[in-house]
Parts: C-alpha cells; structure tokens; sequence
C-alpha cells in the first residue's frame, strides 16, 4: 500500500508540471514569432499603400497630360502667315511671360521647351486653386496650397520622322509632322525625381484647299 501511494502521488506532480504551461524559453519564442509577422504584416501594408498612391499619381499624371495635349492640339499648326516648316519650334519674344501663362499661345510651336514648378492652368495658377477662366475658385473648393509644389511638367515640339512618325527628326531637318511630348514627374522629399508619365501624340500639316 505505501509503495502504490507513493506512485500515485509522483504520477500526480507529473501531471501537474506538465500542465503549468509555457516555459520562459516557450514564451520568448512565441512573442518573438508573433514580432516577425506583424513586421512583416506592418511591411506587406505599406507597400501596399505605397503602390496605390503611386498609380493614384500615374493616373491623375496622365490626364493632367492629355490636357495639356488638347491644349496644343487646339492652336493653329503654326503661326498666321509662317512657314508649316519653320524653324526653330519657339514662342515669340511677346508670348513669353513670368511664369508662363500658356492662355497667350496661339500655335503649337509655342508650347515647345515649356516647363513648369509646381503645375499651372494656362492663365498660369496653381492647379487646384483657377477657375478655369482665369481667376481663382471658391477657397472650399480649392486644393491644399502646397498639393502640387514638388510636380513638374515639360513640353517639348519636335518635327516626326515622316517614315518612321515614332522618331523625331534631328538638327534643322523639318517635315509635315509634328510631336508634342508632355512629361510629368514629382521630386521626392530627398530630392529624387520619379517622372510619372509620358504622353506623345503627332499631328500633321494639311494644306488650304483652294
């Protein structure tokens, strides 16, 4: 009888033991795994943050180009009374101001060599803040002052390589194809720049029929 009791009583601080849970080392490994996927959780989220808004930017990037595009393709080809082959592709000295209101150009080689920062309408405001006539809109409706400080646009006009209308022509050589290309970019905050879109459309010279 002693001897059974005795197996009885060791049989039951086994038990015991075995149910007294989680050791230190258990413990420490667990909160360690549970650190490594909610980094990694944490990792997953922002990057995926990181992509949404940088497609947010490519698209509102690309509309903001086609505008400008639509802008161009609604001058005459070129100035009254010139050439369809002039060159260089510039504005005239009266149609340059400070900043560049775009609202002044009157033929699509005026466009050529514009640059802007931060991203202006055509009479020169700040995106976000004109009413698209000129003058400013509602304060409740306008964006953030600084919202397009780091975005940046360039024009460029070239003549198209009749044969190949995806090359430019080169030096003084002119044809009856023009390329209006809009690059929009925005500078990080470490001064890096990522350009956004490029948008490049080619129109042609179609004679008066007399």
């Amino acid at each position: 009888m002693c001897c059974s009791t005795d197996r009885s009583l060791i049989g039951s601080q086994d038990q015991r033991r075995r149910n007294t849970g989680f050791t230190l080392v258990e413990a420490m490994v667990a909160i360690t795994l549970i650190a490594l996927a909610g980094s990694a959780l944490l990792l997953a989220t922002q990057t995926s943050l990181d992509s949404s808004e940088y497609a947010f930017e490519q698209n509102l990037a690309r509309g903001i180009a086609n505008q400008i595009i639509d802008e161009v393709m609604g001058r005459r080809y070129g100035a009254a009374g010139a050439s369809p082959y002039q060159y260089p592709l510039t504005a005239a000295p009266g149609e340059i101001t400070s900043p560049q209101q775009r609202i002044v150009f009157d033929d699509t080689d005026d466009f050529n060599k514009y640059t802007s920062r931060p991203l202006r309408d055509p009479w020169a405001i700040e995106l976000g803040q004109g009413d698209g006539a000129g003058g400013s809109r509602h304060p409740d409706f306008q964006l953030r002052d600084n919202y397009f400080d780091n975005w940046t646009v360039a024009v460029n006009v070239r003549y198209a390589d009749p044969s190949d209308l995806s090359k430019d022509l080169t030096g003084t050589n002119t044809s009856g194809f023009r390329a209006v290309e809009v690059i929009v970019g925005r500078f990080d905050d470490n001064g890096s720049r990522r350009q956004l879109t490029t948008v490049r459309r080619v129109y042609g010279y179609v004679p008066p029929i007399n």
